[in-house]
């Protein structure tokens, strides 16, 4: 009984250290499911090397997110295994003891699976981190979402129109910040291949731009002061 509340006790933790950081990492631009994968990849220590990692070596507030990730991950892995070999030492060497033992691990890892995997839960205690982080420290503050990271520094990202009134997309001079328009999404219409100038782009209006990652965040800055 005590190994699985033990292991409850590792695993919830475990699985609420991996919500909180990848909602931290989507605060600093990450799309919400390479956030949760590399999340996952520095707690388990599988350390995969797409890509996307790049989006994370280049970024230092996410890499001080995923050192203390993988921190965590040795620590509890070192817990569980611990908690395993005591528990088995421990145990009568009988079969039945054995088997309850088992009986018991695996009832506490369908529990934690079933928690993990409840969307209302999780859908609760990502809104009260994001709400938590937002108002307590400076994640959130980039407001533009990064959809590819290229080697040279530059980006493909979307900005969103989140205030004023809706004006023709060449008033927002993307050109002057040496980004270029690959299209505009909007609640009722995208464009991909049809971008035009003259377009009307109204407030909620997503705008889907290419260039160097500075250019990226002045672009932000003068789109939502």
């Amino acid at each position: 009984m005590t190994t699985a509340i033990t292991l409850v006790a590792i695993f919830v933790v475990s699985f609420t250290i991996v919500r909180i950081a990848s909602i931290a990492m989507r605060l600093t631009g990450l799309a919400q499911n390479v956030a949760t994968f590399q999340c996952i990849s520095a707690l388990s220590g599988t350390g995969f090397t797409t890509s996307e990692s790049e989006m994370i070596v280049n970024y230092p507030v996410r890499r001080r997110i995923l050192i203390v990730l993988m921190l965590f991950g040795n620590l509890g892995l070192v817990s569980v295994l611990a908690t395993f070999t005591v528990s088995f030492i421990d145990a009568e060497k009988t079969t039945s003891a054995i088997l309850i033992l088992l009986g018991w691990i695996s009832g506490a890892i369908a529990l934690v699976w079933v928690l993990a995997t409840n969307q209302t839960l999780d859908r609760l205690l990502c809104g009260a981190v994001e709400h938590v982080l937002r108002r307590t420290t400076s994640f959130g503050e980039r407001r533009f979402l990064k959809l590819l990271q290229l080697d040279d520094g530059s980006s493909v990202s979307e900005h969103v129109y989140r205030e004023g009134h809706s004006k023709p997309l060449h008033d927002f001079e993307i050109e002057k910040f040496g980004l270029v328009i690959l299209g505009v999404r909007g609640a009722h219409h995208t464009h991909m291949r049809d971008v035009r100038l003259e377009m009307q782009i109204h407030p909620g209006d997503v705008l889907i731009c290419a260039g160097h990652d500075d250019d990226q965040i002045d672009f932000e800055e003068a789109l939502n002061p």
